[in-house]
């Protein structure tokens, strides 16, 4: 169980404790960690990040915002393939948000699970660079997260709706 260094240790986030070590045919050895964290009453995020065994001291990290209808699953092949290159990567999926309160808009789920994944891998990977990459819903929120936060340096949207 771990404590968000930047909610002032008030956000608690788990990470399961069956590390995977994954050695590709090319490229670098890396783990996958499985994550999951509260973010209201019932609201939870669960996501996994992909980071090389040997981490560079200021990797680049690239955080993946799924669309709409698109599960993070459907990024799993592509975070494998950059953490195999020495990129950390992460993808997640916001789940369970029953109370209309819990929803102040459309994307509040999205963007609260973003910035959940932030905080995590930040403590997960350590510094340096963010890049985030969506599409569709996904590409929106990453526009808006990028804008309200400053520790975004790079974005990618495809489609943005």
């Amino acid at each position: 169980m771990g404590y968000s260094v930047e909610d002032n240790g008030s956000r608690r986030y788990k990470i399961n404790s069956k590390r995977e070590v994954v050695s590709p045919v090319t490229g670098c050895d890396y783990y996958v960690d499985r994550v999951k964290s509260r973010l209201g009453l019932l609201a939870m995020v669960r996501g996994r990040i992909f980071h090389p065994v040997d981490m560079p001291d200021d990797p680049l990290k690239v955080h993946f915002d799924n669309g709409w209808s698109a599960p993070a699953a459907s990024y799993y092949g592509t975070a494998s393939k950059m953490a195999a290159r020495g990129i950390a990567t992460a993808t997640f999926d916001s789940y369970h948000f029953p109370r209309r309160i819990d929803m102040k808009d459309p994307l509040y789920g999205a963007e609260s699970g973003g910035m959940a994944m932030i905080d995590i891998m930040d403590d997960v990977v350590g510094d340096g660079e963010t890049a985030r990459i969506g599409h569709s819903t996904g590409a929106l929120v990453s526009w808006r997260l990028a804008l309200k936060h400053d520790n975004t340096q790079y974005v990618i949207g495809h489609a943005p709706v």
